[in-house]
């Protein structure tokens, strides 16, 4: 009769250790950000400034910043037609739910007699409201010194995040 072979009992590995539960992630805040529309200066201002802005706000910690490229191909042309007219905060509310972004982020650079003005604002556009605002106008100087506010613009409107500016 042939010989019966037995297996060596398996060896049992040593029980591994249970990994503690990862922390979930917050959601990333989703912030549009409409170019800055220009008032008595030409387009290049508001479309380098714009552009220093989007840049700017890469800096901010869980957050995606959409800017106006990415918006142009995000509506389709229907809400493109609505948005050319709109002003008010209830129709920038439904255009930034049309994006289903958290926040939307807009303003306008301009120039009046000597002095130049950048104003921006922050909706949240779950709530309908303006969340943050900054406005700072500068006597006599330069359009160069719009790159120097946005800094100061973007710690203004996101208070919790001022120190990556500073």
């Amino acid at each position: 009769s042939p010989a019966k072979t037995t297996a060596a009992p398996p060896t049992k590995a040593p029980a591994a250790k249970p990994e503690p539960p990862k922390a979930k992630k917050p959601p990333k805040l989703q912030i549009a950000f409409f170019q800055l529309e220009v008032q008595g200066l030409e387009q290049k201002v508001s479309t380098i400034v714009s552009d220093s802005i989007l840049i700017e706000m890469t800096k901010l910690p869980d957050t995606t910043g959409i800017g106006s490229k990415e918006i142009d191909a995000m509506l389709g042309y229907e809400q493109k037609k609505q948005m050319a007219g709109c002003t008010d905060t209830s129709c920038i509310v439904a255009i930034g739910g049309a994006l289903g972004v958290d926040m939307i982020l807009m303003g306008n650079v301009g120039k009046l007699g000597a002095s130049y003005v950048l104003n921006v604002k922050l909706l949240d556009i779950k709530k309908g409201t303006i969340e943050a605002m900054f406005n700072k106008r500068l006597k006599g100087g330069s359009e160069e010194d719009f790159l120097d506010l946005v800094p100061a613009a973007l710690a203004a409107l996101f208070p919790a995040s001022a120190a990556v500016w500073a």
